[in-house]
């Protein structure tokens, strides 16, 4: 966790949070999605949640305005991975993805 907070707190902190705005997210059981965007950079992040007690799949098809672009996939305890929109994500039970623009 506190790699992520010191990786995507410009993004994540102190950011413009924008609920669910400018995302195009679809996911099983009990997960949600979040927007954050950087008013310096205006790159935006994806916060997927899984609250479910079992891994669940989401997918995060694309940004507003972005519908195929590059992504870094950030989950705790692991590296940062390049992908590209649309992109397919199973998180762990009660853990959390952060999708950001790249």
């Amino acid at each position: 966790m506190q790699r992520l907070r010191k990786e995507l707190g410009d993004l994540l902190v102190f950011g413009e949070f924008c609920d669910t705005l400018g995302v195009d997210f679809s996911g099983s059981g009990n997960t949600r999605c979040s927007v954050h965007r950087d008013p310096k950079t205006a790159k935006r992040a994806a916060v997927a949640v899984n609250f479910d007690a079992e891994p669940r799949e989401v997918v995060i098809r694309s940004f507003e305005r972005n519908g195929a672009g590059p992504v870094r996939v950030y989950r705790p305890f692991a590296k940062a991975v390049e992908s590209r929109l649309p992109v397919t994500l199973v998180i762990p039970a009660e853990r959390f993805v952060v999708v950001v623009e790249a």
